[in-house]
């Protein structure tokens, strides 16, 4: 799963609030970062506020470096392959005792 410079920083830093807040920005500028209109610019962050960024979480010990900024993050994909998916024997069923031979009820009339 990859997420753009623009998710990866707003997921590390919790919210769009705390991102703006970091970079001297409104959040409505966060969020038209992530959600730019053509294909190329899509998730970009701006050089601008970038240094402003990456003090910011370094500062609070996030898990952000500088080709994060640029790059984004690739992430394992939560959702397993085909190949490790692969179907498991069955395990044998465990041995049962015999059932207790059924009691005689005595009635009494």
């Amino acid at each position: 799963m990859h997420f753009t410079p623009a998710a990866w920083i707003v997921r590390q830093f919790g919210s769009n609030y705390k991102v703006a807040k970091a970079a001297g920005r409104q959040a409505c500028t966060i969020i038209r970062w992530k959600k730019r209109a053509c294909g190329d610019c899509r998730g970009l962050i701006p050089s601008e506020a970038m240094p402003a960024i990456l003090m910011a979480a370094v500062q609070l010990g996030l898990d952000v470096h500088a080709d994060d900024l640029i790059l984004g993050r690739d992430l394992p994909d939560p959702v397993p392959t085909l190949a490790q998916m692969q179907p498991k024997k069955p395990e044998p069923a465990p041995e049962r005792a015999p059932a207790p031979a059924a009691r005689r009820i005595r009635r009494l009339s």
